[in-house]
């Protein structure tokens, strides 16, 4: 499965919202709204926080209710604004944890561990606690583990905020590196230009809700 799903990267079907709604109690986030998400590419959805971005990607992994249809779905890993690595295990078995169900073989799962890290600078890092790491190293382990699952597309909720300038362009790096190898259909959400610029790809802008469309 693992293999198979990294040699169809170039085929990444765009994801398309039709007539998507969602509201959380009496506030309407979304209204009938419509729009296309280019496969294997960085598509960047920028607002203010609270606008709505995180919402679309929730959607799309499945994580709420809402109306409407969402075209291309498949399976996503998720890099939210704090790494959430798992306390009580190290940073190879938090990769571990996350890779065993897509590659039930341990030492595979080993091997492309072990590669991995050692590419985002992580390789003497193996056995820390995430306690014991850095802000800018727990991120890139997340990073990591968020490659390593074998997902056609990779959600990600503002992963740079909070990071000091030195930090956030390492990460940002590990980033593009990993995603140029790997061109899986990437959603990118943040209110910060420079992120957007950064990264790249086609920016999209939300607007004051209900959102019914995208502005420019």
């Amino acid at each position: 499965m693992y293999t198979v799903i990294c040699n169809l990267k170039r085929l990444m079907k765009d994801i398309k919202f039709v007539n998507f709604s969602k509201s959380f109690g009496d506030i309407t986030v979304f209204d009938n709204f419509s729009c296309t998400f280019e496969g294997g590419a960085i598509n960047v959805i920028m607002a203010p926080s609270g606008a709505g971005k995180t919402t679309l990607l929730n959607a799309v992994a499945g994580l709420i209710e809402y109306e409407g249809v969402i075209e291309g779905r498949a399976d996503a890993a998720y890099v939210f604004q704090e790494p959430r690595l798992i306390p009580q295990k190290t940073v190879f078995k938090n990769l571990d944890f996350a890779l065993s169900a897509a590659l039930p073989d341990k030492t595979e799962r080993r091997g492309k561990i072990t590669a991995l890290l050692s590419e985002v600078g992580l390789g003497g890092a193996l056995n820390l606690y995430p306690a014991e790491l850095s802000g800018g190293m727990a991120q890139r382990a997340a990073l990591a583990r968020a490659f390593l699952y074998p997902s056609e597309i990779l959600l990600m909720d503002e992963p740079f905020k909070g990071l000091d300038k030195d930090t956030k362009k390492t990460v940002t790096d590990t980033f593009m590196t990993l995603w140029q190898k790997d061109k899986r259909t990437v959603l990118f959400v943040t209110h910060d230009e420079d992120d957007a610029r950064i990264v790249g790809g086609t920016v999209y802008k939300l607007g004051d809700k209900p959102i019914t469309r995208f502005i420019r």
